[in-house]
């Protein structure tokens, strides 16, 4: 089906018509209001998500590097779920307040704006997870001395690298938008990001090539994370036999890259595979909607059933977040809990009094320490 038959010069009855066939079908408002709901549920299962990293003591004595990567992909994916809840309210207070067929028509530069910005994170969602599996990595291979390795300059480095692309996509529809305006493109009678890609060719095709490139690339932080699961499930069984050939931090930088690494597998696993279904899903996309009478109506509904992956997996990942994060951190414990004042600060052999070289374990010492600390 050729996408370019959503596009228009001028509000025409023929355009007119197509616009409110498809926004003003049950179906597709009926996909828009479940997208709200889930959308709704996940940002505020996420809001509880990163109140518990700054509250709960454990994570707050994780190593800054992987605690500020966790902070920056909930925000990303809080970003993308927003703007998501916002194109689809706005599909259906377009449907509220239209009073004739034209009413549903909007203009390209709206619909570049409002694509632009709702796909504006998928990358740096998707190279958050790449960072994450480089950093644990070096975190796993040095792990005698990665606990002292606390640069500011490493964070700087490692989010100048998640946002580039974000930064590459906001030049792209700058200068997409700057062309339109000396075109005949006016109006659309379906705003979609597959719309916006026909129409502009610098931006890259989600639909295709590049998006499977991107679950690919999912898929293959996934397997190192299981191998790093692996490799430090074996190296914390040998520390444990010989826990005297190493120091507290070393055996704390295994537990953590351990526990870390269990934490993040289902997260990115369960992304890889929402990403992955309606990429390859679009590769049958004529063969699907062309056995349809409306061909475009069947397109848009199509569409949209295939971006139900973004709020599926807005409530999927809190809800995976949170119960991995109960069971191995207790995250649940400090939500309610008052003066939390007690400053956590990653621990070392030296500021560990009584407890060099001893037996135990970091977790222990360090809930020792906040339960006596003084409470204001």
């Amino acid at each position: 089906m050729d996408i370019e038959h959503f596009v228009y010069e001028n509000k025409t009855e023929h355009a007119c018509a197509m616009a409110q066939k498809i926004l003003a079908n049950p179906w597709f408002l009926a996909q828009h209001a479940s997208i709200i709901f889930l959308d709704i549920i996940g940002l505020i299962l996420m809001a509880l998500f990163f109140l518990l990293l700054f509250r709960n003591r454990r994570l707050r004595a994780l190593h800054p590097n992987i605690r500020a990567l966790f902070l920056n992909i909930t925000f990303l994916i809080a970003f993308r779920t927003t703007w998501t809840l916002m194109r689809s309210a706005s599909n259906i207070y377009l449907h509220v307040r239209a009073r004739t067929p034209c009413d549903y028509m909007v203009t390209f530069s709206y619909c570049l704006f409002e694509t632009g910005v709702t796909r504006m994170a998928y990358y740096p969602i998707v190279v958050n997870f790449a960072v994450i599996t480089v950093e644990r990595i070096y975190a796993s291979v040095r792990y005698h001395h990665y606990e002292h390795r606390n640069l500011l300059a490493c964070r700087i480095i490692a989010f100048v690298i998640i946002y580039l692309p974000m930064f590459y996509n906001i030049a792209v529809y700058i200068k997409a938008a700057i062309e339109i305006r000396h075109s005949n493109t006016r109006y659309v009678a379906y705003c979609s990001s597959v719309v916006t890609d026909a129409i502009i060719p610098e931006n890259p095709d989600f639909s295709s090539g590049v998006a499977i490139f991107m679950a690919v690339t999912v898929f293959l932080t996934l397997v190192a994370f299981i191998g790093m699961r692996f490799y430090n499930w074996k190296l914390r069984g040998l520390i444990k036999t010989h826990k005297r050939r190493h120091t507290l931090t070393a055996r704390f930088q295994v537990e953590e890259n351990y526990l870390t690494t269990e934490f993040v597998i289902p997260i990115a696993f369960t992304f890889a595979i929402l990403n992955l279904v309606p990429s390859v899903s679009f590769y049958f996309k004529n063969n699907i909607t062309s056995s349809f009478d409306d061909e475009q109506l069947a397109f848009a509904i199509y569409k949209e059933l295939t971006s139900l992956w973004v709020p599926i997996f807005s409530v999927a990942f809190p809800v995976i977040a949170i119960y991995k994060g109960q069971k191995h951190f207790h995250m649940l414990r400090d939500l309610f809990k008052r003066n939390m004042t007690t400053s956590v600060q990653a621990i070392t052999p030296v500021g560990l009094a009584g407890f060099k070289n001893s037996g135990d374990d970091y977790f222990v010492v360090f809930n020792n320490m906040w339960k006596s600390a003084p409470k204001k």
